[in-house]
Parts: C-alpha cells; structure tokens; sequence
C-alpha cells in the first residue's frame, strides 16, 4: 500500500478516506461486505475482480463504485496501484444514496478521459479539514465525482420512485424483524406481487434479496469488529436461525462465518477466506 492522504478528516463526512494503493502481484483480498461505499479507479496493472458472482478481469482504467448491497474481492496478477475513496452515505443526495444501496457499477475510463476523476481524486486526498468551506468543498467535488461515474457507467439511469425507496427505508428499518414483502405489503394496502415488481423492476433484485443483503452486512461488520458468538451473531444480524444464517453465508461468501471472521483479521497478511 502507498499511502492513505486522508482519513476521517473532514466534518460531516463520516468515514471519508481517499488515497492511492499499491497491491503486490499475487495479492488477494477476501469475499467480503462493508457498511460504507467505495469507489476504485485501477491506474496501473491487472487481476480479476469478483463481485456478485462474477469474475471480472481488469486492468488500468478500469472503475468500480461498490454498493452496499454486494460481496466483492479482487486478486492482483501483476502489481496494481489504485486510487481509492471510501466514505458513507449519510449526506448524500437520496437518489445517489439509494443507487449506491441497491447496486454496484463498473465502467472503463479511456486513458484520454481518466485524468478527470484522478484529478478529483487527488483534489479529496489532500484536502484539508481546516481549510474554510472545507465540508461544503468536498461534499461537492464527491458528488461531482460520483455522478461522473454513474453517468460512464449506466447513462441511462433513472431514479426509482419514491414508494420504491420507501420500501428500501422499510426494509433498512425492520432488517431485524420480519421484514418480509408480505408485511410491508399490508402496511401500505397493496398487493405483494405489484410491490414487488415496482422494487424488483426499479433495483433489479426482489425485496428478499435485498433484506437478506442488508443482513449480510451486518453480520459481516459484527463478525469483523466483535467476538459475538455465531448463534447470537446470527439473530442480532436478523436472520431466523443458526442453521439459515451459516447456509446463506456460505452461498453468498464462499466461506463459513468462522472462516470469514479469522480471515477478515488476517487480511492484511493476503490470507484468503477459507473453510
């Protein structure tokens, strides 16, 4: 790793860190979720980046914005440098917060069109938190960033319906309880289907995959931060069981919860996620 030039500096930015990594070739990160967001620009090199099931290879200028709803790991086949931004989405637009929820996008900056957002990058990792208008700057050269990316990336977005994002809120609300589409359903007097095909049509994933996501990533950050036994882990991150919680983990992870939490603790040694 080169370097971190900013971490949690600025206020009203909660976890705002942007910087630029240099990863060994050979190096690999685990299948893993986390509560904030990232954006990645690959300056130099290649690998394969897993997320949501897929195997990506990538190279320099390829860009990613990882949404907190989906697993990813990358492995590097040849020395890689990335500029990396990480930060949360609380002061955030509400139909940036909800894209980056419910999706992650991947694009390719040409070499003649990648000095834009580095430039950007480089502007957010040497800010200064003292300086005046230090919040509002920066708030605005992210999401100018941003909205950079997602254009690239899928021009044609169109942000869902307020009863689509409602449902998301619901679901962010009731993660730990029966959050099912069924129950949301009663509440706002509609059928089960039609509000399903609203949130499945407007996010491209039903409302039970997006609850279990939601759940998932709570368990990831309680596996990865305490020593909460599984069995207690597993209804505090939601899920009915023990037993339901170990299974989805291992489809959607491709480790046990065990193996995750051992191996989220040794990351920074290029331990892979394991049995």
């Amino acid at each position: 790793m080169a370097g971190v030039f900013l971490k949690n500096g600025l206020p009203g930015w909660s976890g705002l860190e942007a910087g630029f990594h240099r990863l060994e070739a050979g190096h690999e990160t685990i299948l893993h979720r986390h509560n904030f967001y990232e954006l990645e620009i690959v300056t130099r090199g290649r690998g394969l980046h897993r997320i949501h099931g897929r195997a990506l290879p990538f190279s320099a200028g390829e860009c990613w914005l990882i949404g907190g709803i989906d697993s990813h790991g990358i492995s590097c086949e040849t020395e890689v440098e990335v500029a990396n931004l990480s930060f949360r989405g609380d002061s955030l637009p509400e139909e940036i917060g909800f894209l980056l929820e419910t999706r992650s996008l991947c694009c390719r900056f040409p070499a003649e069109e990648l000095a834009s957002p580095l430039r950007k990058f480089e502007m957010l990792a040497t800010a200064r938190p003292e300086e005046l208008f230090a919040r509002a700057w920066t708030g605005a050269l992210l999401l100018e960033l941003l909205i950079e990316v997602v254009r690239k990336a899928d021009p044609g977005y169109v942000a869902p319906p307020p009863l689509v994002r409602s449902a998301a809120a619901w679901a962010q609300k009731h993660c730990r309880d029966d959050a099912s589409l069924t129950a949301l359903a009663a509440e706002l007097s509609l059928s089960p289907n039609h509000l399903g095909k609203l949130f499945r049509d407007a996010t491209g994933m039903s409302f039970s995959a997006y609850v279990t996501g939601i759940r998932l990533n709570r368990a990831c950050f309680l596996l990865t931060n305490t020593d909460m036994p599984l069995k207690e882990l597993a209804f505090e991150a939601g899920f009915r069981s023990p037993e339901y919680f170990h299974r989805v983990f291992r489809e959607q992870l491709l480790c046990t919860p065990a193996g995750y939490r051992r191996d989220a603790r040794r990351e920074a040694a290029g331990h892979i996620c394991s049995n």
